[in-house]
């Protein structure tokens, strides 16, 4: 029986959207990041290039997640890239708070929570096969790997037989030329 994984996949549907959001913001509206760097002149080129580094590796991961929301089991190893960048974010953020940079908290703490508890959600909800999928799967490449060796044995057999009526055949023509040969030298 398929597993649906309807919560791994709400999960995902959420990552989706708050991706969107950031390649949106990051592409469309750049200046909504001018909020965590008061009084510099941002952006500037360095600063737009980051910018659009991040967007660009937003847009392989936004892809990715449609991918594992599709076929979850498939794609677990998404999931698991999709849970070190949500635990990567958060950890990141505890660093830089730990160092003093100088964020706003209304900015920093929803990331984290958003983070933590998207990593935890993607963790709970990992998909894994039951153990009847595996079996099934087993049995069917058993089933697969038999008919195919059966068919190549019909095959040789078959094969076999036309070698064998070949050789049959030729025989019965010498033999045939053999009597032949005879008649006409006795009628001599």
């Amino acid at each position: 029986m398929q597993q649906s994984h309807v919560a791994l996949r709400l999960t995902l549907l959420a990552v989706f959207l708050v991706l969107v959001l950031v390649q949106f913001l990051v592409f469309g509206v750049p200046e909504f990041f001018a909020r965590f760097y008061p009084g510099t002149a941002f952006p500037d080129t360095a600063h737009r290039h980051f910018l659009m580094s991040i967007g660009a590796l937003s847009m392989v991961f936004t892809v990715g997640t449609l991918l594992a929301f599709f076929r979850p089991v498939r794609n677990a190893g998404i999931v698991t890239l999709l849970i070190l960048m949500h635990l990567g974010i958060f950890v990141l953020n505890v660093v830089l708070l730990a160092q003093g940079a100088d964020l706003p908290w209304r900015y920093v703490l929803p990331e984290m929570v958003y983070a933590l508890v998207i990593c935890t959600l993607l963790v709970r909800f990992y998909p894994v096969r039951s153990r009847g999928e595996e079996l099934a799967e087993t049995a069917d490449e058993l089933v697969d790997t038999f008919q195919s060796k059966l068919k190549s044995k019909e095959k040789q057999e078959e094969s076999a037989k036309r070698e064998e009526e070949r050789q049959r055949k030729k025989l019965e023509k010498q033999i045939r030329a053999e009597v032949q040969e005879q008649q006409r030298t006795k009628s001599f």
